[in-house]
């Protein structure tokens, strides 16, 4: 998600290193994000390739590369392996292969004012949400900002709509996603989404919350600075509302990995369990605004801004981005998704036909 780091914040994890291994140093090779994958499994041809190494949901790639060290004996042996969601940990075939300090997610933003004023408490329940949008649409508010878009971005902030009934990529079903559908759609028909929501992106729907004009709103921590310098009133986040089968929000942000050839693996994996996946290195995460995955951060004076506590305590309901076991097809399973999810808010597809629809291009893409 949208969340950039910066120099400084490098920096300060590459000064963890010597303080843990007196003498160490760390020698950074910059590779843009969308190339990393690709280099380091070409690398391999030569039995060369990086010590450690950032990815961005890549593992279903790396791991049949034979590119990335397989961490299951440092993990297990590392004593603060437990202060991490299980989100965080990238395994395949019940093997460790990176592990994500730190988390871009999304929440569930709400207009303190007007729910102190409806006496409407942060609901937790997709039931709740619905009795508070009833009574948000009833005194003259707009309900609830999500994208509604076919972009991407969409089916990042559906997640845990669509995941609270049920629903699995890897075996998908209609009937749960049809139940989802159908609540967006009811939700729709009483006037609790705005009615031009199928136009609405993550980007666009900030600001109409920020304005005060929109009482609930599905967005993400990177949206904190924002919040801070716009919106005119008192505000909050709450984890995401839980459906009848629970659900899950997306863990975005980068997993952190060490090289099938690096050159000395444990050396590897201790350059990384004293920087990023350290307690100091893990409150670095909120100089560029990500959330560290690390609970025993919980009580830490960084920690108590109570947006930062809201997301940090949603991330127990996260789960591995992207799920595992589509990988290269996550962006066109996701557009799959999202193509149905823009034609429901639009009008132009019952929630039954949607996910037919959704369903019919995921067998095609996952069982050719």
């Amino acid at each position: 998600m949208p969340v950039r780091r910066s120099r400084a914040a490098e920096d300060k994890w590459f000064a963890l290193f010597p303080k843990a291994v007196p003498g160490g140093r760390v020698q950074k090779i910059f590779v843009p994000s969308d190339q990393m994958t690709g280099k380091v499994i070409g690398s391999a041809a030569s039995r060369t390739g990086p010590d450690a190494f950032e990815s961005s949901g890549d593992l279903d790639q790396l791991v049949p590369a034979g590119v990335v060290t397989d961490l299951t004996t440092y993990w297990d042996s590392w004593s603060d392996r437990s202060k991490f969601p299980a989100g965080a940990v990238g395994r395949r075939n019940g093997k460790v292969y990176s592990v994500k300090p730190y988390s871009n997610l999304i929440g569930l933003w709400y207009n303190a004012d007007i729910l102190d004023k409806l006496s409407i408490t942060p609901p937790v329940t997709f039931d709740e949400l619905g009795a508070a949008l009833a009574k948000v649409k009833q005194a003259g508010y707009v309900g609830l900002a999500i994208a509604g878009d076919a972009n991407l971005d969409a089916e990042w902030q559906a997640r845990p709509f669509y995941s609270g009934f049920g629903f699995d990529y890897l075996h998908p079903d209609v009937a749960p996603l049809q139940q989802t559908f159908e609540l967006f759609t009811g939700w729709l028909r009483a006037g609790y989404l705005p009615a031009d929501v199928a136009t609405w992106n993550q980007v666009t729907s900030f600001p109409r919350f920020t304005a005060g004009n929109v009482v609930f709103c599905v967005n993400g921590n990177w949206q904190r600075g924002k919040a801070k310098t716009d919106a005119k009133f008192r505000y909050g986040v709450a984890p995401m509302p839980r459906g009848p089968m629970g659900g899950t929000v997306y863990l975005g942000g980068e997993e952190f990995c060490v090289g099938r050839f690096a050159s000395d693996p444990k050396l590897a994996w201790e350059y990384l369990t004293s920087t990023v996946l350290s307690h100091d290195g893990g409150l670095v995460a909120l100089d560029f605004g990500s959330v560290p995955n690390r609970t025993d951060l919980s009580a830490a004076p960084e920690m108590q801004d109570p947006v930062v506590k809201s997301f940090q305590a949603a991330i127990r309901s996260g789960t591995e981005y992207p799920d595992p076991g589509l990988g290269t097809k996550v962006s066109a399973v996701r557009q799959v998704f999202g193509q149905s999810w823009n034609g429901l808010l639009a009008g132009q597809k019952s929630p039954q036909r949607a996910a037919q629809d959704v369903v019919a291009g995921l067998q095609r893409l996952l069982h050719p």
